[in-house]
């Protein structure tokens, strides 16, 4: 250094309400104090005490049993398992390998799909409301999926007073093996608190991670609320009545993705990739689509048969030690003594106690009929007596 003083003359910014950096340099107010520099000199991460303070901000640096407290964020009660707080994921190959957060050793908050079934969801919400606005509130924070080609999806909501949900943001697929920044604009007529909700892919290396959430000062100041003209791009659908676009994929899937859930409105009777009505079938059976009825053993044993492979929806992610049956309820794994012992264990299906007529799965040739692999699963020759 050479002891001369450098003067940043002043500059006319775009907007009033950008941020100038102290290199001179203008940027937009939301992007301040985001955990990510968009600076050069980094000014417009420094003295962020007033944005991390605000309710449903967090860094997850929190002991484990008292992050929701600390982070004014509680676990949903209407959903199918919880999210966690840890180090890193659960899972090799899955998941993030630390916090996006500076520093060694942070925390960040997951969810662990390995015990899941594809499908389940795990939703958390901010326990304070944010007052009304539309298109002033802006919510920033740090998403990691990554670890399968079959990832789940991840949605951000704002749900009024009454507890009608709008979809503001969602991600699905692989984003590689990084931390990715989301920066969402957050908009409610009526007061609202956000929910973030992440659904379990298709296999078990697809947990979903957050890490440093933030939201702008205008999200507790609140805003104007007469929404404008809404238009949705081509490839999103137009909610009939609710001031929403989405994509359009998720029209007629089966979930309801638009306030008026018109989403869901003149759709097939029964949606691909559910589960069909069970209502024909003798106890040991699974009905298919067309309603034929095919032996429960076969449900979730990786080969589809029924004619439209229905048979290989929704099955549970759980991965059994050699022999032993995965089940989709509890208890989860059935041991090869409790088959065809004329005990239903494994439920809905009674799969235990399938195809048992005869000496077909007999405790003495039952060892004859074991692949290898995670799961007990009938050779190719007991499979054609099967069907």
């Amino acid at each position: 250094m050479d002891g001369t003083f450098y003067v940043v003359e002043p500059v006319s910014c775009p907007a009033v309400s950008d941020f100038v950096c102290r290199s001179g340099l203008c940027i937009e107010s939301h992007l301040v104090c985001d955990n990510k520099a968009d600076c050069s000199d980094e000014s417009d991460e420094i003295d962020c005490d007033h944005i991390v303070s605000l309710p449903g901000a967090c860094n997850f640096e929190v002991d484990e049993y008292r992050w929701e407290e600390y982070c004014w964020i509680s676990q949903d009660h209407d959903d199918d398992f919880d999210w966690r707080i840890g180090h890193r994921s659960e899972t090799p190959g899955a998941g993030p390998p630390d916090d996006h957060s500076p520093g060694d050793g942070g925390k960040f908050l997951y969810i662990h799909s390995a015990t899941q079934r594809e499908g389940d969801i795990a939703k958390v919400t901010t326990i304070d409301q944010f007052p009304a606005s539309i298109g002033t509130c802006h919510l920033r924070f740090w998403f990691y999926m990554h670890g399968s080609d079959r990832m789940g999806t991840l949605k951000v909501y704002t749900v009024g007073s009454s507890g009608t949900r709008l979809l503001m943001w969602a991600a699905t697929g692989n984003h590689r093996n990084q931390w990715t920044y989301a920066n969402v604009i957050l908009s409610n007529s009526a007061p609202f608190r956000v929910t973030f909700q992440a659904e379990v892919g298709g296999d078990v290396w697809t947990d979903i991670a957050l890490d440093d959430i933030s939201f702008t000062e205008e999200c507790v100041t609140g805003g104007p609320v007469t929404p404008q003209p809404l238009t949705c791009g081509v490839d999103q659908y137009r909610c009939s009545y609710s001031f929403q676009c989405i994509p359009e994929s998720w029209r007629c899937d089966g979930e309801l993705d638009c306030a008026d859930r018109s989403d869901e409105e003149f759709c097939p009777t029964v949606v691909p990739g559910t589960l069909p009505p069970q209502d024909s079938c003798t106890t040991g059976h699974y009905q298919c689509l067309n309603e034929t009825c095919i032996h429960s053993l076969l449900r979730c044993d990786g080969v589809p048969d029924c004619p439209d492979g229905e048979d290989e929806n929704g099955c549970p992610l759980l991965h059994c030690p050699l022999g032993e049956l995965v089940c989709e309820g509890p208890p989860g794994c059935v041991p090869l003594q409790k088959r065809c012992d004329r005990a239903a264990d494994c439920l809905p299906f009674h799969s235990d106690e399938s195809s048992c007529h005869g000496n077909l799965f007999s405790r003495t040739s039952m060892s004859s009929a074991v692949l290898p692999g995670s799961r007990l699963m009938p050779c190719e020759e007991t499979r054609a007596r099967l069907l």
